[in-house]
């Protein structure tokens, strides 16, 4: 399913619709983000980003966040060395920096946040980004985007990337529907909590089923 992010002027400052999941279920406003190199494998199979986003002060909000730290954690690595160069991004409440990663050069993004579609809480859902061009804005739209910047949300993260000519020819959004992200809290929901190791193989999933086939006889 394909999803556009970003796609006209009002997406910056409205809650996100269900067909919309970046921003997640907050604002992001703040910055706190760790990343570790799981594999340094073959770069000539591309470079592939998983960004966890998500407030884990507020309960379900904070999956994102914690499928990145799983993944970050595990002793294999995340896929064979066929799937080359995999690095795990902690972005969590602030965008900019995933846009500022970016500029470093991918192939592939997976985004991970909460996702509210109207499902049963726990429920996985994959979605393809299309992403809005900044060009294609009138004027004034684009200097009020610029200029909020400073406040960037991982939609508008996304949306810098791509006018910076440095977002990934794919972009995928991992989403989990939350159990409840209203009341200040640490730690996920039982549901959410089953839907992290779910995520990660639909993340191995995306990442098999976007390099390129093997040829016998070719290194």
């Amino acid at each position: 399913m394909m999803c556009e992010v970003g796609s006209g002027p009002m997406h910056r400052r409205a809650r996100a619709s269900p067909c919309c999941p970046l921003p997640s279920l907050t604002q992001r406003f703040n910055l706190r983000s760790t990343q570790r190199r799981l594999s340094a494998l073959d770069l000539r199979m591309g470079r592939i980003l998983i960004a966890g986003m998500g407030n884990v002060l507020r309960g379900d909000d904070g999956f994102g966040v914690e499928v990145a730290r799983r993944l970050a954690e595990r002793e294999e690595p995340l896929l064979a060395a066929e799937h080359g160069h995999v690095t795990v991004l902690e972005v969590g409440i602030g965008g900019i920096h995933l846009a500022q990663e970016l500029m470093a050069g991918y192939d592939l993004l997976v985004v991970v946040d909460a996702m509210e579609r109207g499902s049963a809480p726990g429920t996985v859902h994959i979605l393809e980004a299309e992403v809005a061009d900044l060009a294609a804005w009138p004027e004034t739209d684009r200097q009020d985007f610029l200029a909020d910047m400073h406040y960037a949300t991982p939609s508008k993260a996304l949306i810098l990337a791509k006018a910076l000519g440095c977002l990934p020819p794919k972009v995928f959004i991992v989403g989990c529907q939350p159990l409840d992200v209203s009341d200040l809290g640490i730690g996920l929901s039982a549901p959410v909590e089953r839907a992290t190791l779910v995520t990660i193989g639909e993340i191995e999933k995306i990442i098999r089923s976007t390099q390129p086939a093997k040829v016998e006889g070719r290194e």
